[in-house]
């Protein structure tokens, strides 16, 4: 299906497929370098982020203008600080996890890894991501210990229903630990004909919560990729995943108390 976006200038054909992480070509069926990310809701100020001229590349535009990389750390910074100091990252990675549906090739080089001078495209890291998260809710919420083997259905049914839209609880999880605003959307989904002002500002707010879906994806690929992940379970899910005031399991049961009410 081709969709136009009304604030974009030049016509460029994109199919349904592209606000899909599921997707294998992320880029709009465009061979060259993708156009890339509007700027989100934050105090700074960017020309490559904001209006015109919008970048079409981000690691040209770093090769040929440091300064940029002082307005992307305006972002990375929130991620960095909200991983904790016990899990650097570099400017690159964290990159990675704010550009949430690229296809970015990052190092997974680390003292705690067993890959050594190895390279990993983010579309892996996404997958990767997402067997992590839906593994440990899973373990976190139905199968901690024995007690669901004895457990009537029901209850059964109520826990894995917590997480039966995992896209909005990842997107509100963001939200309440200041990263929703810290992801730089992506901008492959281009104008190829007229929409209203209503529909363009649905399909912009869908890309960015998919794109904020794919950062909290990459987050934990990279994160257990390159850490141990004994460290990556106590120190970052269990203690920020799963935190008891913004937490997973709390966002999870007060959108279940709303739905029921």
């Amino acid at each position: 299906m081709l969709r136009f976006l009304a604030r974009l200038h030049t016509a460029e054909a994109v199919s349904t497929r592209d606000l899909f992480l599921e997707s294998a070509h992320v880029f709009a069926g465009r061979p060259q370098t993708p156009s890339f990310f509007a700027r989100s809701t934050t105090d700074f100020t960017s020309l490559y982020l904001d209006g015109e001229p919008h970048n079409e590349n981000i690691s040209e535009s770093l090769r040929l203008d440091p300064a940029f990389q002082n307005l992307l750390e305006a972002r990375t910074s929130h991620i960095q600080n909200f991983v904790g100091p016990r899990f650097p990252l570099s400017f690159a990675d964290l990159l990675c996890v704010a550009c949430g549906l690229a296809n970015m090739s990052v190092s997974c080089s680390s003292s705690a890894s067993a890959l050594e001078n190895v390279s990993i495209q983010q579309s892996t890291l996404r997958a990767v991501g997402k067997r992590y998260f839906l593994f440990q809710a899973q373990t976190c919420t139905t199968f901690a210990d024995m007690g669901h083997l004895s457990a009537h259905h029901k209850e059964l049914e109520h826990a894995l229903s917590l997480l039966d839209d995992s896209p909005r609880l990842i997107c509100d999880f963001m939200k309440q630990n200041s990263l929703y605003d810290a992801v730089i959307p992506y901008r492959g989904a281009h104008a190829a004909g007229p929409v209203s002002a209503e529909e363009a500002k649905r399909l912009r707010s869908l890309i960015r919560n998919q794109t904020c879906v794919g950062s909290f994806y990459t987050l934990l690929g990279l994160l257990t990729t390159k850490f141990d992940k004994d460290a990556v379970r106590e120190h970052f899910w269990n203690s920020r995943v799963l935190d008891p005031n913004t937490g997973i399991i709390r966002i999870a049961t007060d959108n279940y108390n709303r739905s029921q009410t």
